[in-house]
């Protein structure tokens, strides 16, 4: 249980943090004690088992180089603990280590204007 708490918890504080320090609006997120303004996640609108049904991902919304500096700073501080990142050009993680952008199928095209992050 213990980990499951460190993990939302390291959760939250990164996408409070995306805010914060990267501008980042965060939506598609009902994590637990999570704000209601990131929130609701939309029926259908993910694949049947994503982790934000599981209240474990977000999609974060920038500019493009505000993304692309979340997205460097998530893989150099907490690749490892990163259950999934993708973010079309730069970020492709599953299950704490990089693959290759290939991995998501024509799922990889869907993410160019946003970053999936899951932990």
């Amino acid at each position: 249980m213990a980990e499951d708490f460190s993990q939302a918890s390291l959760f939250i504080r990164s996408c409070s943090f995306a805010e914060t320090h990267f501008g980042l609006n965060v939506n598609e997120c009902n994590a637990p004690g999570a704000p209601a303004r990131w929130g609701p996640v939309t029926p259908g609108a993910h694949s049947r088992n994503s982790y934000h049904y599981r209240g474990r991902a977000a999609d974060l919304v920038g500019s493009e180089a505000n993304m692309q500096r979340f997205v460097t700073w998530a893989i150099d501080t907490h690749l490892g603990e990163l259950a999934e990142l993708i973010h079309n050009p730069g970020g492709s993680v599953d299950s704490g280590r990089r693959v290759p952008p290939s991995f998501w199928g024509a799922a990889w095209a869907g993410h160019r204007n946003h970053v999936h992050f899951a932990i």
